[in-house]
């Protein structure tokens, strides 16, 4: 009796363990499917902060509220100081890309105004896709 009892067990434990598993591994899938529609959605806004800035109508774009309103928090922050000027520098690249992808830096004076700007291309001139 004893035996069918451990041995019932056994199976229970067993039937839970793989459904824990597969709750799991669901669990994985979803964050997977989250992490690439925030992958898209970043990469869209930087193609679109790239047309605008290469187009000449980033102007409207002066403070460092409006743009990350717009397109979202920059992938790196720093403070730099130029010209006896500390300044806030901002990097937006497209998201899982290091080497080889086009760069926009942004500096902002304390008060967040936008106050210079340097688009950096690929350096062989073409970005992957």
């Amino acid at each position: 009796m004893k035996n069918i009892l451990l041995i019932i067990l056994v199976l229970s434990l067993a039937g839970c363990s793989k459904a824990g598993l597969l709750l799991a591994a669901k669990r994985v899938g979803d964050e997977q499917v989250a992490i690439d529609k925030l992958v898209e959605k970043q990469t869209a806004r930087f193609i679109e902060m790239k047309e605008l800035y290469q187009s000449g109508q980033f102007d409207k774009f002066d403070h460092k509220n409006k743009i990350q309103r717009k397109f979202g928090k920059p992938l790196f922050v720093d403070v730099v100081v130029e010209n006896n000027q500390t300044l806030e520098l901002w990097m937006y690249r497209k998201p899982v890309e290091f080497k080889n992808t086009d760069r926009i830096y942004l500096y902002f004076d304390k008060k967040g105004q936008l106050v210079n700007s340097k688009f950096e291309e690929a350096k062989d001139g073409k970005e992957k896709t």
